[in-house]
C-alpha cells in the first residue's frame, strides 16, 4: 500500500495491504449459474424411465421367485415319493456291545394316502410357475397363485385328516404326546394361513379388476 506525504509516496507494511482489500470492492464474478428449469417434457421422461426400471427389476424378482419355487417342488416331489422314511425319531442303542443308530421313522403306512394330493399339488405348481416365467401378466399370476394355494390348502388338509405319524416310537411317551399335539396344532394354523391368504388375494384381484387395474404397471 503506498501512501503521499508532502509530495512524496511511502511503502506501508504488508498489513496496509490487506486492509486495502478488505475495504477495495470486490469484484463480481458470474461463477454462479442459474439452475436450469425442467420442462413438463424432461419430468415425465424421468417418471417413466424410473417407472419401466421399477417394473423390469420386479419382473427379474417374480422370474427368480418363480425359478425357486419349480426347483423346491423338484426337492419335494423327489423327498416325499422316494426318501420320507428318512423322516424319523433317531436313537442310539447297544446290543452286543456294540452301539448303533437306529431310525425309526415317523411316517406309516397311511402317508400312500395323501402322496396322491401332495403329488398333484406339486406338479401343478411346477406348471403354474413354468406358464408365469413365459406370460408375466397380473391377472394371470394373481388367478394361478389363487389355484395353487388351493391346491395347498387341500393338501395341508389331507394330511391333517389322514395324519400319517406315528410319534409313539419315541422312547419319552410325554415328548411324544407334545409332538402330536403341536403338529395338529401347526396343520391347522397352516390351513389357516393359506385360506385367509387365498380370501386377501382374491378380494384385491376382484377390487383391482374392478378399478380397471388390470397389469403390474397400473398396480405399482
Amino acid at each position: 500500500m503506498n501512501k503521499a506525504y508532502s509530495g512524496e509516496l511511502y511503502r506501508l507494511p504488508f498489513a496496509g495491504d490487506i486492509a486495502e482489500k478488505m475495504v477495495a470492492p470486490q469484484e463480481v464474478t458470474d461463477e454462479y449459474r442459474e439452475p436450469k428449469p425442467i420442462n413438463d417434457s424432461d419430468l415425465g421422461e424421468t417418471i417413466r424411465t424410473k417407472v419401466e426400471r421399477y417394473i423390469i427389476s420386479k419382473r427379474d424378482a417374480r422370474i427368480a421367485a418363480s425359478a425357486f419355487a419349480i426347483a423346491f417342488s423338484f426337492v419335494l416331489l423327489i423327498f416325499f415319493n422316494f426318501f420320507n422314511q428318512y423322516v424319523a425319531y433317531y436313537h442310539l442303542e447297544t446290543v452286543g456291545g456294540i452301539t448303533t443308530w437306529i431310525r425309526e421313522p415317523l411316517f406309516t403306512a397311511d402317508i400312500n394316502l395323501w402322496l396322491p394330493i401332495l403329488n398333484t399339488t406339486l406338479v401343478i405348481n411346477i406348471v403354474c410357475h413354468i406358464v408365469l416365467i413365459i406370460l408375466d401378466r397380473y391377472i394371470l399370476r394373481e388367478i394361478l397363485q389363487i389355484v395353487m394355494d388351493s391346491f395347498g390348502l387341500a393338501t395341508v388338509a389331507t394330511l391333517l385328516f389322514v395324519f400319517p405319524f406315528d410319534f409313539s416310537v419315541m422312547s419319552n411317551k410325554a415328548i411324544a404326546g407334545s409332538v402330536h399335539f403341536g403338529v395338529n396344532i401347526a396343520l391347522i394354523f397352516i390351513s389357516l394361513g393359506i385360506g385367509i391368504g387365498i380370501l386377501v388375494r382374491l378380494i384385491k384381484l376382484i377390487v383391482n379388476v374392478a378399478r380397471g387395474i388390470t397389469d403390474y404397471q397400473e398396480n405399482i
